[in-house]
């Protein structure tokens, strides 16, 4: 958790790559059957980036954010209004390493790179677990965007987001709030979910397909980026999708539905949605990453089942699990906050840095 006091902020760790990291936010559609995203990618330079700003961290519309985060965590019952007060101001004052609206990078950017290769990258969907956002895993996407990917972070509109919200055609702002569903009572409106959630990440795909081939797609929230700078620069045709918690589920499903997505990583998902006929399907390549807290014994066999339905030479399937941490510890949890802080609203354990893109 670096601590930058000349801003007086709590940043994310910086990406590990060779490239600076992008963001910028992308709606369309004008009522809940669109998609809100947050793309990460390849940007200039830093000596170039005079200008452009680092994201912070918590979403706008801020407070509706930190209040639906606050309620779908149940947190406004155990803080006091201080410590509400405290937890908002901490929140706010949390920074990413991607530059936003910054323009994306070509080749010439960085030509005195030994491998670079920004002509065709590499597209990825992420998808964010129960009672998140798309900004959860801002330290993931970021890290593979500095390696030359392009990450479509996915804000879903089922109700499992702690807070989203769509624009209809009048414009006006209509708020997604969080669904209270028992968390493994009812699996038909979970699996409903799950399902939903999976038909969202297609639609990103669909909406990556159409920047690809340099086809007008309307921003609803009118940011001054021109996607025409994705034509003819993505790599569609092996598109791959991860996701932590509900967001495992969803990368499970989205890749066993959409032929577009060719391989999968779940962070510690939550198999009990799932349809329970899914892994008959299963025929990619698929890693799993647990956190020790989070492994239990019908959650493991439920992800066995897709890892040992292909029993081929060939089979590019993972289950690995990280000693001494929790289900939070995949997240930017711990990354943006010290130990004892992060503990006061998620349980987290002593992972110091983040995970890397290979």
């Amino acid at each position: 958790m670096p601590f930058n006091y000349s801003t007086c902020t709590f940043n994310l760790p910086e990406p590990t790559g060779p490239y600076h990291v992008g963001v910028t936010d992308i709606m369309w559609g004008i009522n809940a059957d669109g998609n809100l995203i947050s793309l990460f990618y390849p940007t200039l330079p830093i000596s170039k980036l005079d200008g452009y700003s680092p994201k912070p961290w918590l979403p706008e519309p801020n407070h509706k954010h930190f209040d639906g985060s606050m309620k779908a965590m149940q947190m406004t019952n155990k803080f006091s209004t201080l410590q509400l007060w405290f937890t908002k101001l901490l929140f706010g004052r949390m920074r990413t390493h991607a530059f936003v609206d910054a323009p994306l990078a070509s080749d010439e950017d960085y030509s005195t790179l030994p491998d670079h290769n920004l002509k065709n990258m590499p597209v990825l969907v992420c998808s964010h677990g129960l009672a998140s956002t798309r900004v959860n895993l801002t330290s993931i996407c970021s890290e593979f965007a500095s390696y030359g990917y392009v990450v479509a972070a996915i804000e879903h509109r089922d109700g499992s987001a702690s807070y989203t919200y769509y624009i209809s055609e009048d414009g006006e702002i209509t708020d997604v709030p969080f669904k209270f569903i028992k968390t493994n009572g009812d699996y038909e409106d979970r699996n409903r979910q799950v399902n939903q959630r999976a038909r969202e990440c297609s639609k990103t795909v669909d909406i990556l397909e159409k920047l690809q081939k340099g086809e007008y797609v309307e921003n609803l929230l009118k940011t001054p980026f021109d996607l025409g700078q994705f034509k003819n620069r993505l790599n569609v045709s092996s598109t791959g999708v991860l996701g932590h918690s509900f967001g495992g589920a969803t990368s499970t499903t989205a890749l066993a539905k959409d032929k577009r997505f060719t391989c999968g990583i779940a962070l510690d998902p939550w198999m009990f949605p799932i349809d329970h006929d899914l892994h008959y399907k299963f025929n990619k390549p698929f890693y799993v990453i647990n956190a020790y807290d989070f492994s239990w014994p019908y959650n493991i066999t439920q992800i066995q089942n897709f890892l040992d339905n292909d029993k081929s030479e060939n089979a590019n399937r993972k289950l690995f699990t990280i000693r001494d941490t929790y289900h939070s510890d995949l997240t930017d949890y711990p990354l943006l906050l010290p130990f004892y802080l992060a503990n006061q609203t998620v349980k987290v354990g002593n992972l110091s840095t983040p995970l890397k893109a290979k």
